[in-house]
């Protein structure tokens, strides 16, 4: 018998070797402020809960390793990768905007991040 395997790509996941990484949206108000909630859900369909470091701002791009939460290495099963969460921070729409106070938005933003028009 010849088993040909084709590998299909994955809604939420990409594979390097035995690590996995996964992009995820959080608000801006949980990059800005901090999270701790489930993430993602794993292969197996579980969740997995994540928490920001204390009193860090997230930026775009930032990366998250969790060590031993990728696939199993290939002769080694009880031997793990890591997966990799690459944060993306979901802007609020327009309406947002307009529902916010400006001048307290003004006072409370570093003023060197504000276009004042």
């Amino acid at each position: 018998m010849i088993f040909r395997l084709k590998t299909l790509q994955h809604d939420s996941f990409e594979r390097s070797g035995s690590d996995l990484l996964a992009n995820v949206k959080i608000t801006l108000s949980e990059a800005l402020l901090g999270f701790s909630r489930i993430l993602i859900t794993h292969l197996d369909g579980r969740g997995v809960s994540v928490s920001s470091p204390p009193r860090k701002i997230i930026t775009p791009g930032q990366t998250i390793k969790l060590r031993g939460e990728g696939m199993p290495t290939f002769k080694n099963p009880d031997h793990k990768g890591d997966l990799y969460i690459v944060l993306e921070i979901e802007m609020p729409d327009p309406e947002w905007l307009r529902s916010v106070d400006r001048a307290v938005s003004l006072r409370t933003l570093p003023k060197n991040q504000i276009f004042e028009t």
